[in-house]
This record gives structure tokens, sequence and C-alpha cells, in this order.
């Protein structure tokens, strides 16, 4: 009879999420547990199929199309989720941005921002040190209202040039990065220089994150 009271229990949990998030239940972190202090929707994903080795010293540019981003309305927090590969080793995330696509005009302008860019964190801090081998770097939940699906979403690092920094990369259609050597232009509005077009190869973001 108790194990009948908690499926009913748990049954009613689950319609009760579902309706607070408009039929659908938000993803948890693991162990059903949510990082960051509550659930989330994941509102980009990508599967990894290959490795794009040195990137140590350069600026990452990453345009997330529309078509593939996923609503939430709700979403005042943001993350983003990068993986390396296995010949990374002693190299630093130098810094990392979001926000949404500003002015373009032609060429490398798609990589602008809207002025209203947002400066990831990871545990609190601007940069992350990487962990030999393969890994997942997750940055923290940090506040960022104006998400949409209207607009294409961009994320720009840079990596330091100690070290060896290889990322894992998709060929996602609707996706276009840009790269650069040199200094960081990872929080500028309007990036200067020659920027290289990588296409719709998407390396080192393959997961973003809403949190309300």
């Amino acid at each position: 009879m108790r194990k009948y009271y908690a499926a009913i229990g748990f049954s009613l949990l689950l319609a009760f999420l579902a309706g607070a998030q408009g039929g659908t239940i938000p993803l948890l972190g693991a162990g059903g547990a949510a990082s960051g202090g509550g659930p989330f929707t994941v509102v980009y994903s990508a599967t990894d199929t290959s490795d794009s080795p040195g990137w140590q010293g350069f600026n990452l540019a990453t345009v997330i199309g529309t078509a593939n981003l996923l609503t939430d309305a709700s979403a005042t927090n943001i993350r983003v989720q990068m993986k390396f590969t296995a010949a990374s080793a002693a190299g630093t995330i130098d810094e990392e941005w979001v926000c949404e696509q500003g002015t373009v005009t032609t060429g490398q302008t798609v990589i602008n921002c809207d002025g209203n860019q947002v400066q990831m964190k990871f545990s609190g801090s601007n940069s992350f040190t990487l962990a030999g081998g393969a890994q997942t770097v997750v940055s923290d939940f940090v506040p960022y209202t104006q998400y949409t699906t209207a607009k294409p979403f961009i994320i720009r690092a840079h990596f330091t040039s100690g070290g060896s920094i290889g990322l894992r990369q998709v060929n996602r259609v609707g996706n276009d990065t840009w790269f650069l050597s040199g200094a960081s232009q990872a929080g500028v509005t309007a990036p200067t220089g020659t920027w290289t077009d990588n296409g719709a190869f998407t390396p080192g973001a393959m997961e973003i994150d809403g949190q309300p």
C-alpha cells in the first residue's frame, strides 16, 4: 500500500512540474539535483563528433543560429558548457562572454554583440585552468535577462598561449564560427582585426542552459 501511494505522489509531482513549465519537465543536473540552485532548461545542445586542436593563443567566436535555439521565456540566468579533447593540458580559458547578436553589415560583423554582453564565471573566477585530459567545463549560471530565440546567441572565448588546448566540435548547420590569433577580444562589442570564418564547424560549446 505504501508503494501505491508513493507512486501516486511521484506522478502528481511530475504533473505539477510539467504544468509549471508549460508541459515540459525541466532537465536536472547530475544525480537528480539541479546545478546552480534550481531546475534549468537546455536551450541549445549538440553532440560532438571530432577534435579541433591548437586553440592556445586564439579568440573563438561562436554564433548559434536562431533555428538551433530553444525557447525558455523564464530564463534570467545562463551558463555554457564547453568540451575539451583528451590532448588538452594546462591551458586556460582566459575569459568567456555571451551576448545577443548586434548590427550585422557584412563578413565578420556577424560576431558583433548588441552591447549587452555578459562575462561568464567559473566558481566566481573570470578564468579557468584546464586539468589534463578530456573534460567538460561548465560555467556558473550568471544573470542574463536578454535571452531570446529571435536573435543569434554569441559565445566569445579567449584561450591563453600556454599549454595545449583542443576543443571537441560538431558541424552544425545554422551555426557560424570565427577565430583570430592574438590578444583577447572576447568582451568587446565589435571585434577588430581580420578574423577567419570556420563555417558551421562549431568547436567548444556543446550546451547552453537557461535558469529562472
